[in-house]
């Protein structure tokens, strides 16, 4: 997947560009009738090409990289969310009132915590 960016800033060897994240239509936004948007994000990339504010670059990522990480960002969350309702589910007995709001509430925690563990690993990974 090819992106083009901006440099914004530089700090040593680290290059910060802004590219456009594609919407929901891709690149034929015109031809779409739905009211996505295209956000800008930010990018930090080592600078080994000499790269100076303002330069205009263009940019590689292998689509495997890419896949894999909106599977683990995705994925995962929700699996562990459908796994502890139905592991509350089984484990919490009958005779507890509310049974499936709890069961669900327990989702919800699982899932709350999946995120804030990827959010660590993210910030560990990124040092």
């Amino acid at each position: 997947m090819n992106k083009i960016g901006r440099v914004l800033a530089l700090d040593g060897e680290t290059a910060f560009v802004r590219v456009v994240r594609d919407s929901a239509c891709g690149s034929s936004c015109e031809s779409c009738t739905s009211a996505c948007e295209s956000k800008e994000e930010i990018v930090e990339m080592r600078n080994t090409t000499g790269l100076e504010i303002g330069d205009q670059v263009e940019f590689e990522t292998e689509d495997g990289k890419y896949l894999s990480m909106m599977l683990t960002v995705y994925g995962i969350p929700t699996a562990l969310f459908i796994l502890a309702i139905v592991a509350a589910y089984g484990l919490i007995p009958s005779t507890v009132a509310q049974k499936e709001l709890m069961a669900f509430l327990a989702g919800l925690c699982s899932f709350a915590l999946s995120f804030l563990v990827l959010r660590a690993i993210d910030k560990n990974r990124g040092k």
